[in-house]
């Protein structure tokens, strides 16, 4: 392969451009652009001799925003460039000449904010035309439908994506449906589902723990090789290029991390870009090591180092912002804007830069297969392995071994030899001292040439490392010695091992904003906050909780649910409740002082009665276990009551945390867990806003309320502070009982009072046996209004928008949705078992690959057991927790 300098500007209109953030070349027209934030202007150059042809300004640019980037489309048989980064999208139609022809006057309709994107990119899905972008002002990714030539219209989305403004600096389009997105937070990569309709959803992630060691990744790029899709991830953090496998399914793979190091130029990457040339796919890179790295991508995933130019003082590529790429028929264009020295000052200025790289017309790779393979650099006799052609020096190839003992022989031109560790004995011939080159890279870690054994042999060397044997016959016949050999020709890159991490059961909270969280293969347990999250279990029997954990109050109140079923079988009330949990949060109490009351209680001894040490341990056994007592618990738990060394509420509350029990109760407790109490009170505080102020909530206030409930502050309070309002006295402000009941008949209940009705409750205010407050309590609750607010409640939250997503994966998995409208996730696919714990009516079930049209489908596989709904069809069981079939309604499910 040869570099070759073509041409470099940094005069004119060059080297009055700021701030030039993005480049595209198209080859068709013979054009190459730019666009800068200086006023937000698009620049139109000659790519053959970089020469300004034209220019377009959107208008004054502001310094806070994101680095402007350009995006080639093609709509109405016309090619246009959109630009992002300024205060809106903005974009130009050029014209077949490649100049730019008049400003798009871009239409953007819907919510959705153009302001400071960071990244944009186009997709098409289901024969529909999507923009996707990000930026610095909204969360998540906004997507727009193309709607007529430079029409968008904002399609709004039902999730949230985990994603926080400024978050994303690069998006790709995978091709089939999915686009990825970069992470700079969560240092991770993204795969998104874009429906039809332009609904997205995340079909994964691939973050550190499998395999992807970026810090702050910047670029990212989609290619193909040998039939297989491929990411290409540049972190300007570290300094790295990362490869990734794009599955059919929507997985991700990492194969290959590779970090800049003393021969490359990509340190603080700043630029990456990639090309195809033929079948063969090329990477270049670069940095704040003033050069560009060109490498190219194996069939498999894997990158291998080419050549490395640096800058001097005719080229502009000390520290690179933009680079772009064009292919030709024997190799491919580099166009580079990057500082040089100014030529009458000591100072540097902007510069483009012009690069032809020849490949040259007899490159090829060939890779063996298992077995014993020969494959030759002779074009006359390259044996066909069904491997795509790629690139080596020029008149070079580059041969990659297989499994088993291969023969890989080079010819004239400048050849790569590439093996892999298989524990057999390969065989170079014809390698040419000082033009061919070895990469055993993937045979082990090693930084210099006194790390290998190199044996001198009268036909070559011989080299081990570890348990590999490479025989080098040399070309000319002659001895080879280690001193023959630089480490630049014996390894590649520097390769980082890219297996996922074996994390095991994982713990794993999420902020307060949206996250989207995601477990490995152990017993993982997620929390996602406050925020509309989404959560993926993957495989193990995983725990997800779309709310908020009250790291203070849920354990003790998971202590007291348990005291209550071993000591009176029944759930707490809620008095109770919160009146033990501030005793023991307060440390006035501990859980056995607390357990003595419960002993002493009346109720209890209904339960347990006056019984001798065995039966009352035995009936402990029973009432708490659920099972008859072990012998030799019987017999310990008995003699240490007899013995006075336990007391029998010590007993109580070993039974009531043993590690049997906790497990037996590990989903009835979430019941207590401040987020459900919250979520419990949600029907009401709906009704309350409803009879009393005869409107829906506001979301701040529906959230408040069902708050302080949840903190225990009584209901009568809440309703106190309701009828207490200005907004309720301007309704209600009558003296007269007989009044305000009638009132209360016509706004909440929408009739005239029955006479008995009327009668029974203004004699209760009359006689001072009820308050208002508790006449408005007694509307609320009442049946007839519970039945007249239940659908007005679901469409109010759903208007809200989806709060959490959870998808358990496989196994045996526990689910908790929140008070708002969360999405349950199912796949036919997946092999598991699903607890819901708290599905609510405004919860939607999500079947996924299941084959179904409609509700009436699921229908057909629902049963009823016991409390709950049991779903069961190819291999997925859902339990769904307190439901009847009376809860179901179509809106609840989606296909």
């Amino acid at each position: 392969m040869l570099i070759r300098h073509a041409t470099t500007r940094s005069d004119g209109h060059v080297d009055a451009l700021t701030g030039l953030s993005d480049l595209v070349v198209l080859p068709d027209q013979g054009m190459l652009y730019s666009v800068t934030g200086q006023g937000g202007r698009v620049q139109a150059w000659d790519m053959a001799t970089l020469t300004w042809q034209d220019s377009h300004s959107f208008g004054v640019s502001h310094s806070l925003e994101p680095p402007w980037s350009l995006l080639a489309m093609q709509s109405d048989g016309s090619t246009q460039l959109l630009a992002a980064g300024g205060q809106t999208l903005s974009g130009v139609r050029l014209a077949t000449n490649g100049e730019i022809a008049a400003d798009l006057g871009l239409s953007v309709s819907g919510e959705g904010g153009t302001q400071g994107l960071t990244a944009l990119t186009m997709l098409q899905s289901g024969g529909r035309e999507f923009l996707i972008g990000a930026g610095r002002q909204h969360e998540s990714l906004n997507i727009w439908q193309q709607t007529g030539d430079s029409r968008f219209a904002a399609v709004e989305q039902s999730l949230t994506l985990g994603l926080v403004p400024g978050d994303v600096p690069a998006l790709a389009d995978v091709g089939d449906g999915t686009v990825l997105a970069l992470s700079t937070a969560g240092n991770r990569l993204m795969r998104i589902q874009v429906g039809a309709d332009g609904q997205m959803s995340v079909l994964g992630q691939v973050d550190v723990r499998d395999g992807l060691w970026v810090k702050s990744p910047t670029h990212v790029h989609v290619v193909e090789t040998a039939g297989q899709s491929y990411a290409l991830v540049g972190a300007q953090g570290s300094s790295s290029v990362s490869v990734v496998a794009l599955g059919a399914d929507g997985g991700m793979v990492v194969t290959d991390h590779v970090i800049d190091e003393r021969d490359t130029r990509f340190s603080g990457l700043s630029v990456l870009e990639t090309v195809a040339v033929g079948s063969r796919v090329f990477v270049v890179a670069g940095g704040m090591d003033d050069g560009l790295t060109v490498m190219t991508l194996l069939p498999g995933g894997r990158l291998l180092h080419l050549q490395s130019i640096s800058d001097d003082n005719v080229m502009a590529l000390t520290d690179p912002s933009a680079l772009a790429l064009a292919a030709g028929e024997t190799g491919f264009g580099i166009a580079v804007a990057g500082r040089m020295p100014h030529p009458e000052a000591e100072t540097s200025g902007l510069g483009l830069t012009w690069l032809d790289v020849e490949l040259g017309s007899d490159v090829t790779t060939q890779q063996g297969q298992a077995g014993e393979d020969r494959p030759t650099g002779a074009s006359g006799s390259d044996r066909p392995v069904g491997n795509d052609t790629l690139p080596a020096e020029a008149g070079g190839r580059i041969l990659i071994d297989g499994a088993g003992r291969d023969v890989l022989t080079g010819e004239a031109g400048r050849d790569i030899f590439v093996l892999q560790a298989d524990g057999e004995r390969d065989v170079i011939t014809g390698f040419q001292l000082g033009e061919d080159r070895l990469d055993l890279s993937q045979m082990g870690r090693f930084y210099s040439v006194e790390a290998l054994d190199i044996r001198t042999r009268s036909w070559g060397a011989e080299i081990h490392l570890g348990d590999e044997i490479t025989e080098v016959r040399s070309a000319d016949g002659q001895r080879l010695t280690a001193a023959d050999f630089s480490v630049s020709d014996l390894r590649d890159l520097s390769h980082l091992p890219v297996e996922p991490l074996g994390l095991g059961d994982q713990n794993i909270v999420g902020s307060a904003a949206s996250n989207f969280l995601e477990g490995g293969t152990g017993d993982d347990t997620l929390t996602g906050g406050a925020g509309a999250d989404m959560l993926v279990g993957n495989a193990g029997n995983d725990w997800l909780a779309g709310g908020s954990v009250d790291a203070e109050f849920d354990p003790v109140a998971g202590q007291i649910f348990r005291l209550y079923q071993a000591t009176l079988d029944r759930a707490p009330d809620m008095p109770g409740l919160f009146g033990w949990a501030d005793l023991l949060i307060g440390n006035r109490l501990d859980l056995t002082g607390a357990a003595e009351g419960f002993v002493q209680s009346r109720e209890f001894g209904r339960i347990y009665g006056a019984l001798d040490a065995e039966d009352f341990v035995t009936l402990l056994y029973h009432n708490v276990l659920n099972r008859a007592p072990d012998a030799a618990g019987l017999t310990d738990w008995t003699a240490w009551l007899e013995s006075g060394a336990m007391s029998r509420a010590a007993v109580v509350v070993g039974f009531s945390e043993s590690a049997e029990f906790r497990a037996a109760t590990a989903i009835d407790v979430l019941q207590v867990s401040r987020a459900a109490l919250q979520a419990s009170w949600s029907e009401d505080v709906f009704r309350l806003y409803q009879a009393t102020l005869d409107r829906v909530p506001d979301l701040g206030g529906f959230t408040f309320w069902t708050g302080q409930l949840a903190q225990g502050m009584p209901l009568g309070t809440v309703v106190s502070g309701f009828t207490g309002s200005a907004e309720f006295l301007r309704t209600y402000d009558v003296t007269e009982d007989s009044a305000f009941v009638t009132l209360l008949y016509e706004n909440v209940l929408g009739r005239a009072p029955d006479a008995a009705g009327l009668a029974g409750w203004t004699d209760g205010l009359g006689s001072g046996a009820l308050s208002r407050q508790d006449v408005v309590m007694g509307f609320t609750g009442s049946p007839e209004f519970k039945r007249a607010m239940a659908e007005p409640m679901i469409d109010w939250i759903r208007a809200q928008g989806s709060d959490d997503q959870l998808d358990g994966g496989e196994g045996v998995n526990v689910l908790q949705g929140g008070m708002m409208s969360d999405r349950f996730v199912f796949h036919a696919d997946t092999r598991a078992s699903h607890t819901v714990v708290d599905p609510e009516a405004w919860d939607v079930l999500v079947f996924e690959g299941f084959g179904y049209d409609d509700a009436a489908d699921v229908w057909d596989h629902l049963a009823v057991r016991g409390d709950d709904l049991i779903f069961f069809d190819q291999q997925v069981c859902v339990t769904l927790r307190g439901l009847t079939l009376d809860d179901f309604h179509p809106g609840m499910f989606a296909f």
